[in-house]
């Protein structure tokens, strides 16, 4: 370990050229009988900024190269030129026990930090062997965008589609999207959306030239106001369809966007 971890860490920052002190602090200074009578609660004195800082940084990447060490060891050589009576030396002790947890025991077959009882997620010292060990990392997570609907329509009908959901097929009932704000504000709250996608409608979605969500998803300006379970028949002429035989009824493959909800709306 460095021998002046300590400085490092919790040193103050040279003050050069580029320091400057508050914005109006050389102004007030040629006023002196016009001086405040309160002092802001912002840091510093006098108008200069607390120039102190904390790194962090270089004790972290000491420890993580020290995983795989006994954890008495690691900290005896921390401790070593970090005197325990001195600021400096009680700053750092501290802060290397915000880094690595050291009250650690093992629930279920999971890390759990004592007394508080949460996940280890961070630099620890195990509780049987002692070392210094560090989590395997998590898997990263990725957005999933909302899978497609499979949507068939049916011949000579503009009213009707049949949507497949979590495996399911229902046939949807269409509405022509209102007008206007007053007409949606005429509907009760709960008609105020789509009951496949979920969105909610606003008025204003006929007059978008781009970006209409319901008019990418149903081909129109209309919305599924209803929908309901279909029977063995139905489902039977829809998978005769989708197999490519000849009946009386179009699929129509669109794909439905993951589209954010706006702030101001109802659902």
């Amino acid at each position: 370990m460095k021998k002046n971890m300590m400085n490092v860490l919790v040193d103050r920052a040279r003050s050069d050229s580029s320091h400057r002190c508050k914005k109006g602090f050389m102004r007030l200074l040629q006023r002196p009988d016009d001086l405040p009578s309160r002092e802001p609660m912002s840091p510093g004195r006098h108008g200069w900024d607390d120039n102190s800082r904390l790194f962090r940084a270089p004790l972290e990447r000491f420890l993580r190269k020290q995983v795989g060490r006994l954890w008495d060891d690691v900290y005896s050589e921390i401790c070593a030129d970090a005197p325990a009576n001195s600021a400096l030396g009680r700053r750092l002790r501290e802060e290397v026990s915000w880094l690595v947890e050291t009250n650690v025991t093992v629930k279920g077959g999971e890390l759990i930090c004592q007394p508080y009882g949460y996940k280890v997620g961070g630099l620890y010292v195990h509780p049987e062997t002692g070392l210094l060990c560090l989590p395997a990392p998590s898997p990263r997570r990725r957005y999933k965008f909302r899978k497609d609907y499979e949507i068939v329509d049916v011949e000579g009908e503009g009213k009707h589609k049949y949507v497949r959901l979590g495996g399911l097929w229902y046939k949807v009932e269409l509405a022509p999207l209102p007008e206007n704000q007053a007409a949606v504000q005429a509907l009760p709250e709960h008609k105020r959306l789509d009951v496949v996608s979920k969105l909610p409608f606003f008025g204003h979605e006929r007059a978008e030239k781009y970006g209409n969500r319901f008019r990418q998803l149903w081909g129109a300006d209309v919305y599924a106001c209803a929908k309901q379970q279909v029977g063995k028949k139905e489902i039977a002429i829809i998978e005769r369809k989708l197999a490519g035989e000849n009946v009386n009824v179009t699929v129509v493959s669109r794909r439905v966007e993951q589209f954010h909800r706006p702030c101001g709306g109802r659902s």
